[in-house]
């Protein structure tokens, strides 16, 4: 908040959310410094530019654990109580950094049910053929490694990748680009790691 009180002169800013979520004095303050939103590039504009392949989206909806289900009826109720008796500003509530935990940590429960190991593996067995590069995005170290026992449970091959890995990851970006198979990964996505060459993903986080 305080760089944004430093007069820069002409400015432009960039970003996917420039909206904060929960922050209504935050937005303000980001807005009123940039001057609000002068252009909007979507999906379709990056696909209709050429930035972004076609592609279809499928969802596949999985139910969650009797004990998912509980922790998330649990932490729900712990979340709307914080909203009803947190400040607000303009009518909207501002979301403190113990409700953001909360929020965070039921999202934790969506992100990682146990369903969607099993399901995963079903998909790639279903439709997996060799040639192809499927690309399998995880949330954390603990899914990766459930993913890729479930996947090689039935079967068929599959490399890691994440950002601490030990062995060399470019290598192991270059054999899946060269040869295709099934790359199990967490946060290359968030790194901008750019692979044209895949074909399908999962997106399991």
């Amino acid at each position: 908040s305080e760089v944004l009180e430093i007069d820069f002169g002409g400015r432009l800013g960039l970003s996917a959310t420039p909206q904060r979520y929960g922050d209504v004095e935050g937005t303000k303050k980001i807005m009123d410094f940039f001057g609000g939103i002068v252009h909007r590039f979507s999906l379709k504009d990056a696909i209709t530019a050429g930035r972004l392949c076609q592609y279809n989206y499928f969802g596949h909806p999985v139910p969650l654990s009797d004990t998912e289900m509980d922790l998330w009826q649990e932490l729900t109720v712990k979340i709307n109580r914080a909203f009803a008796r947190g400040s607000r500003g303009n009518q909207k509530p501002i979301i403190s950094k113990s409700t953001e935990i909360l929020i965070f940590q039921r999202s934790r429960v969506i992100k990682n049910a146990e369903a969607k190991i099993p399901l995963a593996g079903n998909i790639l067995e279903q439709n997996y053929r060799p040639g192809d590069r499927w690309l399998v995005y995880c949330e954390d170290r603990e899914q990766l490694q459930r993913a890729v026992k479930e996947i090689r449970s039935r079967g068929l091959s599959c490399d890691q990748y994440y950002s601490y890995m030990e062995s060399d990851r470019s290598a192991t970006l270059d054999k899946f680009v060269r040869f295709g198979g099934i790359l199990v990964a967490i946060r290359c996505l968030d790194e901008g790691v750019d692979i044209p060459e895949i074909s399908h993903a999962i997106i399991l986080a």
